[in-house]
């Protein structure tokens, strides 16, 4: 028999003749006890129920012979009571009754009746009819008790009888009739199952129902003194006299019967538990036993499918078991080093590289079969070689310093590794170059290096190849590159000619038909120079040649500029561009800013294009921010026509509308938003849209920023506030105290340090404007700046909040001026000190007037504010529209100060610190400068340009402005001129003939160095729509970067901020 069944059957044998034998032993001893256990017990118990049944029959006994003495006694007293005897010999009957009554009510199962002696009168002590058996009872002689009787009504009674006498003989007799049936429940009903019998004239009745029962004797107990065992109806039950005369006591066995039933269950359940104890016993104990012999098997069964199966040793308390499983362990584990062996020589063999291994001394003490082959001679003439005889003379002092570091290193470690490149001479073919991998390693009990030796050649040869492939792609990336810039250039240089000569024939008189073509024709440029820009930037974020910058740049500054530059196309369309930064946007991030740009000019310019009435909201929050950089959150909202659900996923795909007859009404590629996301997605961020149709879309898109100085960026504030608070202190409106402070307002700053912070704090602004949008926006400026403001979107609202200005300020003044003080004639509202005044600021520093008044101009509207509030008109500033009329045109006079929309915090502190800046020396200067000649304070500015129409152009932009041009056609004749006279700015071309624009800054630059004078900025102009072009320019030396097509705003723009500081006009 095989070894593996004889384990098997050895364990099933064991277990079963432990869990057999003990189970056995255990059940007939269970069995015994517990049968003796429950005959007693039923034994117990009938005596038990014996006695209860005769206790209950003797009480049901007393109980009732107790209720014949209370009759008895009753009775007694009713035919001694002389009000009893009065009454009846009076024959006054309701007295009488009265009198019973009282008796009757002590014994609810009591009936009293009185017959009268004299006239045989019957009286009852209740208004019922008298019952049959009374009439029979007042025959009996008295006194008389009766026998338990039957009623009609089957009731079962006892009468009893008694005289009432008198002095002078029998007054009558009184019948007292005690009802034993459902008046007289036993008090031990609740308790009891059985039923009380009456043998009336040798027929059993129920004592409750008087109703004939069939009883059944059937049996006698034991004890024959005892009660029997009957039956009624069936149903067994043990049947005892009470004592009373005819009066039976029925138990029912039930009780008794389950008692023994439960007995007998419990009994079983005993045994079933005493039996599974038993078996969970055995088994365990088998299992014990058997566990080492189980595991025994199961290994030599392992062994024989070719498995490698754990050590056994102490896997039994049993000595002879143990001394098995020590041989059995002692035989796997030399099966299990042999098998370990032969597993290592197998990978040793297989391997595709070839292994050498060499002692310290560099003679070989084994190969594989791929050294073999690698070398090319049989095993028995390698064996005889050393690595020297591998390699090259070139290779020996490498080889020797490899072995040598091997054997400095600790003797029988694998820590010791070294790689590097050598040439292979086999005995047969070419050498190869190849890879070495040394470990050290112990080898039949000595060191040895173990060499792994691949040869890659191959793989030379691919790198190689991918080498020529890399540098023809770089070539191929170049050339597109050029094409790109070139084709750049030649569209951008006669667009930006084309476009500036629109603006020149703008400025000339022209019918109204030649003005609607011109403004086609611009737009029609406008539109090909996006689409330009639009592809070309597509073309370089698909050819992964899209590098980010990572410069320092304010994020409000770069809003500013971008809203600038969509500003003149929202005013042509009568549209409110609106800009919110929240107070905690940092000033200062790392990024790239023009890629930001232009993901918002995108956005903008896509907005402003599908709205055609309302306003466009950008706003910019923080989402989240660390020390080291800060995630913004900017959104762009709009009016327009609003996106379908089911179209704003396609939006963002490459040349995809929401619709197509969108491209036809408002044109476009579908472009623009392609490049915006692939902007954002490179910026670290995303992109998202929410939008209904007609309810205008909403552009949600977050960046990744960098922050320059840690969490002190976010501790910076707005330019200038320091230098505001001492303005205000030097030159206060009218109203404030000498030393500056305001009324408190729920506005205010909480803190001294805070008001210092916050560029507006203390400051009441009032703000007029029709745009309640606008208004709503600048208010939350207002207060995140420290300020508090009320707003006015009509007339009449600023009327009547400057009207309480001016109450205040005049009532103010008369409260200062000394010896004056009428508080009768002063309003109620302001009798109370200042903090508790109107919530609305009563007295305003800063009154700032918007251009959109629905009822009439702003000019008219102010004058109108003007001519109410008096001297008491606080500061005003002009809330201007971008686009619209420069300062001091037509609309506002040219010393009030100008705030132009969209509001920022940087342009509103700096707006009002200029306002309470004012002082009579600069009117005095502004004076004498306005009295020098035109000449004097015009600025000469060098342009090279190659272009005869974009010299032209430029000379168009430079007409009339605090600038005087000379041009020159070439990069050479710039420097020339340059060299031979002074000026104070350069516009440089970069694309130029003979010496490019790069060669002429140099040049420049190399010339004021030698001269010793300051650089002179030089704004470079090209149409290179590259990030890299700008950062070619200002490395060449320029100061700025201006691209084509320009606009005369931008020239004007780019010199006045230049030379600002040099006393060059504002153009």
């Amino acid at each position: 028999m095989p070894l593996r069944n004889t384990f098997r059957i050895t364990d099933r044998s064991v277990t079963s003749v432990l869990v057999a034998s003990t189970l056995g032993v255990v059940l007939l001893c269970t069995i015994g006890v517990l049968a003796v256990q429950h005959f007693s017990y039923s034994a117990s118990l009938q005596r038990q129920f014996r006695d209860r049944v005769e206790a209950e029959a003797r009480e049901m006994g007393l109980h009732y012979r107790r209720m014949i003495g209370e009759a008895q006694s009753q009775l007694m007293a009713m035919t001694e009571d002389n009000a009893i005897r009065v009454t009846l010999q009076l024959e006054v009957e309701y007295q009488l009754q009265e009198r019973m009554a009282h008796f009757s009510a002590h014994a609810p199962h009591l009936g009293f009746y009185i017959r009268s002696a004299e006239k045989e009168r019957l009286y009852s002590a209740s208004p019922e009819p008298v019952p049959v058996e009374a009439f029979e009872l007042f025959a009996l002689p008295a006194p008389h008790v009766g026998k338990l009787s039957l009623a009609p009504d089957g009731r079962f009674y006892v009468a009893l009888t008694r005289y009432i006498r008198s002095r002078t003989g029998i007054l009558g007799t009184a019948v007292a009739i005690c009802y034993l049936g459902k008046a007289a429940e036993s008090p031990y009903q609740p308790d009891r199952s059985g039923t009380v019998l009456v043998n009336h004239y040798g027929v059993f009745r129920e004592l409750s129902t008087g109703n004939p029962v069939s009883l059944e004797l059937r049996t006698a107990m034991p004890d024959s003194s005892g009660p029997a065992l009957s039956s009624v109806a069936g149903q067994a039950g043990l049947l005892t006299e009470t004592g009373f005369p005819d009066m039976l006591y029925l138990a029912p066995l039930s009780p008794l019967e389950d008692a023994r039933r439960t007995s007998l269950y419990v009994s079983a359940a005993l045994l079933l538990t005493t039996a599974l104890l038993c078996v969970l016993l055995a088994y365990f104990l088998g299992r014990r036993i058997t566990r080492p012999l189980r595991e025994l098997a199961e290994s030599a069964r392992k062994i024989t499918l070719g498995e490698n199966p754990p050590l056994l040793q102490g896997a039994s308390s049993l000595r002879e078991v143990n001394d098995v499983l020590h041989a059995m362990d002692a035989m796997l584990d030399n099966l299990r080093k042999a098998e370990e062996l032969t597993r290592y020589r197998t990978l040793f063999e297989e391997v595709v590289d070839a292994i050498y291994i060499f002692d310290m001394d560099g003679r070989l003490l084994e190969c594989n079969s791929q050294a073999l082959a690698q070398v090319g001679c049989d095993r028995e003439r390698l064996m005889k070689m050393g690595i020297l005889d591998l390699t090259g003379p070139e290779y020996r002092r490498k080889v020797l310093q490899v072995l040598d570091a091997m054997r400095k290193a600790p003797a029988g470690t694998r820590l010791a590794s070294r790689r590097f490149e050598i040439r292979i001479l086999p005995v047969q073919g070419a050498p190869f170059p190849a890879e070495i991998h040394n470990r050290k390693m112990l080898y039949m009990g000595q060191e040895a290096v173990l060499s792994v030796v691949r040869d890659i050649s191959t793989r030379l040869a691919v790198e190689e190849t991918l080498h020529k492939a890399r540098k023809a792609a770089e070539d191929a990336s170049r050339a597109k590159s050029g094409f790109l810039a070139s084709m750049s250039h030649e569209i951008r240089t006669p667009m930006h000619s084309v476009l500036g000569f629109v603006d020149m024939l703008e400025a000339t008189q022209l019918t109204e038909e030649q003005s609607g073509y011109l403004e086609m024709l611009r737009n029609s440029g406008l539109l090909l120079m996006d689409l330009i820009n639009d592809i070309l930037d597509f073309s370089k974020i698909e050819a992964g040649h899209l590098e980010l910058e990572h410069i320092e740049f304010s994020p409000e500054a770069l809003l500013e500029r971008v809203h600038g530059m969509v500003g003149t196309q929202a005013s042509r369309k009568g549209l409110e561009v609106i800009l919110y930064i929240a107070p905690d946007v940092p000033r200062r991030v790392v990024g790239d800013p023009t890629r930001l740009q232009q993901i918002l000019v995108n956005l903008l310019s896509n907005a402003l294009k599908f709205t055609a009435l309302g306003h466009v909201v950008t706003q910019v929050l923080v989402r989240s921010r660390t020390e080291r950089e800060v995630v913004l959150e900017i959104s762009v909202k709009d009016t327009g026509v609003g996106i379908p659900e089911t179209k704003q996923d396609v939006i963002f795909d490459i040349f995809t509308q929401a619709d197509v007859s969108t491209s036809r009404q408002y044109g476009g590629t579908g472009l623009g938003l392609a490049i915006t996301r692939r902007l954002v997605e490179h910026l670290g961020g995303s992109i998202g849209v929410d939008s209904k149709p007609g309810q205008g879309a909403t552009f949600t898109f977050t960046v990744v920023l960098p922050l320059p100085g840690g969490h002190r960026a976010f501790l910076d504030t707005l330019d200038g506030s320091r230098e505001l608070a001492e303005h205000r202190e030097l030159a206060a409106p009218e109203g404030l105290t000498e030393s500056g402070e305001q009324p408190e307002s729920p506005e205010s700053p909480e803190s001294p340090e805070e008001a210092c912070t916050l560029p507006l704090a203390g400051l009441h602004f009032l703000l007029v404007d029709g745009n309640a949008v606008t208004l709503r926006y600048l208010a939350q400026t207002v207060s995140d700046m420290g300020g508090s403001s009320a707003c006015a979107s009509s007339m009449e609202q600023a009327y009547r909040l400057l009207e309480d200005h001016v109450r205040y300020a005049r009532v103010q003044h008369d409260a200062e001026r000394p010896g004056v003080r009428d508080e009768a004639a002063m309003p109620d509202r302001y009798a109370s000190p200042p903090q508790q005044m109107h919530p609305v600021p009563e007295r305003f520093d800063v009154l700032v007037m918007g251009t959109n008044m629905p009822e009439l101009d702003a000019l008219s509207a102010l004058r109108h504010l003007a001519r109410m509030a008096g001297e008491h008109l606080p500061p005003a500033l002009h809330l201007a529209d971008p686009g619209g009329d420069a300062p001091g045109g037509n609309a506002f006079p040219a010393t009030l100060p100008v705030l132009i929309k969209p509001v920022t915090p940087g342009r509103l502190a700096a707006t009002v610190e200029a306002l309470f800046a004012k002082s009579s020396a600069e009117d005095e200067d502004a004076v004498c400068a306005a009295a020098e000649p035109e000449d004097a304070t015009r600025r000469r500015v060098l342009v090279a340009e190659d272009s005869q129409a974009n010299r032209m152009l430029m000379g168009f932009f430079l007409k009339d402005s605090p600038f005087i041009p000379d041009y020159a056609e070439d990069g050479r004749q710039a420097v020339r001129m340059f060299r031979s006279r002074s000026y104070d700015a350069v516009i440089m071309d970069i694309q130029m003939p003979g010496m490019d624009g790069y060669a002429a800054t140099q040049a420049i630059r190399a010339y004021e160095k030698e001269r010793g004078r300051a650089p002179v900025p030089v704004i470079a102009l090209t149409a290179n729509a590259y990030a890299e072009d700008k950062e070619k320019s200002l490395a060449a030396g320029c100061t700025d970067y201006l691209a084509k097509p320009a606009k005369k705003r931008q020239v004007l723009d780019l010199l006045n901020r230049h030379l600002a500081g040099t006393g060059a006009g504002a153009a």
